[in-house]
C-alpha cells in the first residue's frame, strides 16, 4: 500500500506562525508606509498652503510700504516750502486721503512741534505736541532724526480709539539740513480688511508678530501668541526700519488630502483581505486532507484485520467438517471412539 505523506502538527503549527508572523510584517510595513505617505503629503499640503498664504503676505507688504511712499512723497513737497500754514498743508496732503483708505491723519511737525495736521476737526488738540518733551514719543523721533530712516511705533492703542501704526519720517532740505518730522498714522483694522486678512479666519488661526518692527523678538499685536502650538507656517513681513512675522496654521490641525490618502490606504487593505482569505483558504485546506488522510489510514489498518479474520473462519469451518474440536486457542484433535 502507497505511503501518504502529510505534515505533522508541529509542521503545521508551524506553518500556521509563519504566515501569521507574515501578515504581522505586512502589516507593519504598511503601517509605515502610510505613515511616510502622510507625512509626505502634509508637507504638500503645506506647501500649497504656503503658496494660498504668501498672497496676503505680499498684499499687506506692498499696501503699508505704498502708503508710506505716498508720505515720502508729501516729504519731498514740503521741504522747498519755506512758510507752510495748515492751509498750504491740507492742500498737499488731501490728495493723499483720495488715494488711500487706510490712512488716518498726517501731522507735520517742524524742528520736532507738531504744527499742522490733516483732518485737523478731529485731531486739534494735537497742535503743539512736542516730541522732544514728550515722554511717550522722544526716543522714536530722536531715532528717526538722527537716523535718517522711517521710524515704526506700534501697532498700539490710541487714546481716541482703535489700534494705529504710526510712522514718523525725517525730513531733510538739500539732503543735509533738517526740517523736521512728518508723522502718519495707518488705520490698523482697515489695512487689515483692505488686504482680506479677515477672510482667512474662517479656516486658520492667524497672528502677527514683532511691535514696533522687531520681528520674531517683538511682541504680537495680531492674534494670539498659543499659534505656536499648532505647528504654524510663518511669513516675514519687511516694513520700514524692520520686519514683522506673520503665522498661519489650520483651525483643525495639518492633515493629509484625503482623496490623496486613502488610495494606498483601500490598497494595503485589499492586499491584506487578500492574504486573510489565502490564509484562510490554505488552512482549510490543509484541515480537509488531514482528515482524508486520517480516513485513509484507518481503512488501510482495517484491511491488515480483515484478511486474518477471513483465514480464521474458513479453519473454524474446516474443523467442524472433520469432527475437530475447536478451541480459541489450541485446536484439538479428537480420535473416533
Amino acid at each position: 500500500m502507497q505511503t501518504i505523506h502529510v505534515l505533522s502538527s508541529r509542521k503545521a503549527f508551524l506553518t500556521r506562525f509563519m504566515v501569521g508572523g507574515l501578515l504581522l510584517v505586512i502589516l507593519a510595513a504598511g503601517w509605515y508606509i502610510d505613515g511616510v505617505n502622510e507625512r509626505r503629503l502634509i508637507e504638500v499640503e503645506k506647501n500649497r498652503t504656503f503658496e494660498e498664504l504668501n498672497v496676503y503676505r505680499t498684499q499687506l507688504e506692498g499696501t503699508l510700504a505704498a502708503n508710506i511712499q505716498l508720505v515720502r512723497g508729501l516729504a519731498i513737497a514740503l521741504a522747498p516750502q519755506e512758510h507752510l500754514d495748515q492751509k498750504q498743508f491740507e492742500r498737499f496732503a488731501a490728495p493723499l486721503f483720495e488715494t488711500s483708505k487706510v490712512l488716518r491723519n498726517v501731522g507735520a511737525a517742524p524742528d520736532m512741534v507738531l504744527q499742522m495736521i490733516y483732518p485737523l476737526e478731529e485731531n486739534k488738540k494735537a497742535i503743539g505736541l512736542n516730541y522732544l518733551t514728550h515722554p511717550q514719543q522722544k526716543k522714536d523721533a530722536i531715532k528717526a532724526r538722527d537716523s535718517r530712516t522711517i521710524v515704526l511705533t506700534g501697532p498700539l492703542e490710541l487714546v481716541q480709539g482703535g489700534v494705529a501704526l504710526i510712522a514718523r519720517i525725517p525730513v531733510y532740505v538739500d539732503n543735509d539740513t533738517f526740517w523736521g518730522l512728518l508723522s502718519v498714522v495707518i488705520d490698523m483694522p482697515k489695512l487689515y480688511e483692505q488686504v482680506s486678512l479677515n477672510n482667512l479666519e474662517s479656516d486658520y488661526l492667524i497672528a502677527i508678530q514683532g511691535r514696533n518692527g522687531l520681528g520674531d523678538s517683538g511682541e504680537y499685536f495680531y492674534g494670539s501668541p498659543t499659534i505656536q502650538e499648532h505647528n504654524p507656517l510663518a511669513f516675514t513681513i519687511h516694513v520700514p526700519s524692520g520686519s514683522w512675522v506673520l503665522y498661519a496654521a489650520p483651525r483643525y490641525g495639518w492633515k493629509a488630502s484625503s482623496a490623496a490618502l486613502w488610495p494606498f490606504r483601500l490598497a494595503l487593505l485589499t492586499i491584506v483581505l487578500f492574504f486573510l482569505f489565502a490564509f484562510s483558504f490554505y488552512t482549510r485546506l490543509l484541515s480537509e486532507l488531514k482528515s482524508k488522510t486520517s480516513a485513509l489510514t484507518n481503512m488501510g489498518s482495517l484491511a491488515q484485520v480483515v484478511p486474518g479474520l477471513l483465514i480464521w473462519q474458513v479453519i473454524k469451518s474446516l474443523c467442524r467438517k472433520s469432527h475437530v474440536r475447536f478451541l480459541p486457542s489450541h485446536p484439538i484433535i479428537s480420535q473416533p471412539g
